[in-house]
């Protein structure tokens, strides 16, 4: 019987404090620069899928997907991307239909924000990328 007062009167008492707040201090840690200025991050908006081949190989890209690495030093760099396409009869045969060297410049200082991570170069390849000059 004492634990159901007890448990009455806790409840009572916490049902009558209104607006309980408690403050904690909250801190927004910067990203080192070291660490996301020579990030680069290749994002998929075209309808084809993208192979990365230079200078890292990844699987393939579909849309709306996107990788991200990491680059030794600042400086330019050329990122080499092969478009495919797919077999309408065998939907897991692919074709290469256009590859392209695309020129990146990492200065090793500047960095932005994209989908929520902090990266040095955001490069998007679309269809009109992947088709010009074929």
């Amino acid at each position: 019987m004492i634990k159901h007062s007890i448990l009455a009167l806790i409840g009572i008492l916490l049902v009558s404090c209104s607006g309980l707040q408690v403050n904690l201090p909250v801190t927004f840690d910067e990203p080192r620069r070291e660490d996301v200025a020579l990030l680069v991050m290749v994002e998929n908006r075209a309808n084809n899928p993208i192979r990365i081949t230079y200078p890292i190989t990844t699987d393939m890209l579909y849309k709306g997907q996107y990788t991200i690495f990491p680059v030794p030093r600042p400086g330019n760099y050329k990122v080499v991307i092969t478009a495919f396409s797919i077999d309408r009869r065998w939907g897991n045969i692919f074709s290469p239909i256009a590859t392209k060297e695309i020129p990146v410049f990492m200065n090793g200082y500047d960095y932005i924000r994209i989908n929520g991570r902090y990266i040095g170069y955001h490069l998007v390849i679309t269809d009109r990328m992947i088709l010009q000059n074929r």
